[in-house]
């Protein structure tokens, strides 16, 4: 069953990978499918989650344990990066999202809907909203007051407003709090358009994994990746499950989730603030890698 689940998702990369092997796609490529997703098939993807999304069978304590995971590995990943890497400030910040932020909107989420239904898959949109608001936030917020001389709430709104997933979410939400019915027409053209998202972006990553040198950043990648994907689950289970008791089936979608790997959110962020990418790729690379026999372990519980 697990396997049903993980294997097409998985084979999409693998794709990737062959093509990009075969130099049918370059990273180039991988750049311009990367944009496509980021500037059309995942907003569509938010607003057609965040309509469908039942909000009533949130399960917020396991929301509050979640987010405190992700503080906790954001605040430990970016201090190691910069402390003991001596990567700059900014591009620090970059590795505390990339241990904050999984890939669970075109990773974890098609996997679990491919073997599940229902409170686990709630739980897991709960998180994607709570992330696209929150963790967008609080790193614009951040880079923001380390880019400019002054930080303002004009410049964090601007940068808000040039971030398609976001805006997609607050429309979402604005769509759901006023009880706003698409016409036929637009509601298929959204769920149509995002079901683009997750194939075409795994796709992608196959193509980047391929022209990743692991190798070459190989001590930094292990050790930030299991900061992601080892101490966050770890974490987040000895809040949720030690102190606050939450059964292992409550608890299964927030561990999905925290198994998952780096988002690649990282690398847009450091195109639009101008920051290096080559510590951020083979993070992304092998964080996805550790993190698929991790994910089909958590799947079994």
């Amino acid at each position: 069953m697990v396997l049903d689940g993980v294997t097409p998702i998985i084979l999409v990369v693998v794709l990737g990978f062959f093509s990009a092997k075969l130099q049918m796609f370059s990273i180039n490529s991988a750049k311009e499918l990367n944009r496509m997703v980021f500037f059309f098939a995942l907003p569509m993807f938010c607003i057609n989650l965040i309509t469908n999304a039942n909000f009533e069978k949130f399960n917020f304590i396991l929301l509050a344990c979640y987010v405190f995971s992700q503080a906790v590995t954001g605040t430990i990943g970016s201090l190691v990066a910069h402390r003991f890497w001596k990567l700059p400030l900014k591009t620090s910040v970059l590795i505390g999202l990339a241990t904050t932020l999984s890939n669970h909107v075109l990773f974890v989420l098609p996997i679990a809907q491919n073997l599940f239904a229902g409170y686990i898959i709630d739980q897991i949109s709960a998180i994607i909203i709570v992330d696209t608001i929150l963790i967008a936030l609080i790193v614009i917020s951040v880079l923001e007051g380390l880019t400019s001389q002054s930080m303002s709430l004009f410049g964090i709104l601007a940068r808000l407003s040039k971030n398609p997933p976001v805006l997609a979410v607050f429309a979402g939400l604005l769509m759901v709090a006023l009880a706003v019915e698409l016409p036929v027409y637009l509601t298929k053209l959204v769920t149509f358009s995002a079901y683009a998202a997750a194939p075409t972006a795994l796709f992608s990553m196959g193509i980047v994994i391929y022209n990743t040198p692991i190798l070459a950043q190989l001590k930094f990648a292990v050790a930030i990746s299991s900061i992601k994907v080892i101490l966050q689950p770890l974490v987040f289970m000895i809040i949720a499950g030690g102190l606050l008791h939450q059964s292992a089936e409550m608890l299964k979608p927030g561990l999905m989730v925290a198994v998952g790997p780096s988002g690649t959110m990282v690398l847009i962020f450091a195109s639009a603030y101008n920051i290096d990418p080559k510590p951020l790729a083979p993070v992304v690379v092998l964080s996805f890698l550790i993190s698929i026999p991790l994910l089909c372990l958590t799947l079994l519980l």
